[in-house]
């Protein structure tokens, strides 16, 4: 069945023809023009090559300083806070538990440290090492902004 037959309403395919031919056909279309140009590269000169040498070795020493500064405190923020979950979560626990020497107290309650207390104390070392590298980040693009200030060259450019 078709639609026609359900509705009852003929369609004139004339109509809208008819329609169409009736809008003017001398409008005249707005063409748009884009013109491309192309501004010739600027040669760098002496003090630019100058300026991005300091910069790279600017760069390259502050950025291993962070990296460096984020091994080491995230480090030792893993080693706290899963020291601290011993310390005050597993090891009384297994004082109560486990019989014989202090050493097999020790030795077991190093296994009782629990996955959530590892993974917390992962994501606080993320996080501090995150910190020291972006602020590396930061102290390397102050410090290169100071060398484009001092040699007058970067984003002076106009």
């Amino acid at each position: 069945m078709s639609v026609q037959a359900i509705s009852g309403v003929k369609v004139n395919s004339q109509v809208t023809q008819s329609a169409q031919a009736s809008q003017p056909k001398d409008v005249v279309q707005p063409v748009v023009i884009q013109q491309v140009v192309e501004v010739p590269k600027k040669r760098k000169g002496f003090m630019e090559g100058v300026s991005n040498i300091v910069k790279f070795f600017k760069g390259l020493g502050e950025m291993t300083k962070a990296t460096i500064k984020a091994v080491w405190y995230g480090g030792l923020t893993m080693l706290g806070g899963v020291g601290a979950f011993w310390a005050f979560g597993a090891l009384p626990q297994t004082f109560g538990s486990v019989e014989g020497s202090l050493k097999e107290v020790f030795k077991q309650s190093f296994k009782n440290i629990s996955r959530g207390a590892k993974i917390a104390s992962g994501v606080a070392a993320g996080l501090v090492a995150a910190y020291h590298i972006v602020k590396g980040v930061l102290v390397t693009n102050t410090k290169t902004a100071g060398v484009d200030h001092a040699l007058k060259t970067g984003h002076r450019d106009v």
